[in-house]
């Protein structure tokens, strides 16, 4: 990056902020099907099925944006989660069949004790795979037999320097 001497510090170098970065797809794998599973900025990994746009979905990623929780502003207490709905859709570009991400927002559910209850454990099992995903942009993608049949993993690596594999 870029150095400059800060004033006043002697004229000691100090690394200049880095540039915001351009949020989008930072890796790709292609599937033998044809499908591809991409990486992003956004923490998310996804899968994207082109013969079958319905069929495309967030492997792993945070549930929602950087907004993220918040009290009830009713005063109840309670956490008011935001409810996502991911849609695909399709369409040509100049001859070329793209699938398109978007992202509704639904509404917000208000989330009391996480002790009991449906409503709690659906709450607890969705911060549980919230805190799954990745905690900063995923760099790179690769697959990896299992041995004696077992299947595949899927290994993701983020900017972080984390590795995470997925069944």
């Amino acid at each position: 990056g870029d150095v400059h001497a800060a004033a006043g510090s002697g004229g000691v170098a100090t690394p200049a902020p880095a540039p915001p970065r351009t949020p989008g797809v930072r890796c790709m794998l292609t599937l033998p099907s044809g499908g591809l599973i991409t990486g992003s900025s956004d923490r998310c990994i996804r899968l994207w099925d082109a013969a079958r746009p319905q069929g495309s979905y967030i492997v792993c990623g945070p549930l929602w944006g950087s907004e993220g929780l918040s009290v009830d502003p009713a005063g109840s207490g309670a956490l008011q989660v935001p409810q996502y709905r991911h849609t695909y859709d399709v369409f040509s570009m100049e001859g070329v069949r793209v699938v398109e991400e978007r992202c509704h927002l639904d509404s917000s559910a208000l989330a009391g004790d996480l002790g009991a209850g449906s409503a709690s454990g659906e709450l607890r099992h969705r911060l549980r795979v919230h805190d799954q995903a990745h905690a900063d942009a995923v760099t790179a993608l690769a697959a990896a037999d299992l041995p004696g049949g077992g299947g595949r993993l899927l290994l993701s690596a983020s900017r972080d320097g984390i590795v995470k594999a997925w069944k």
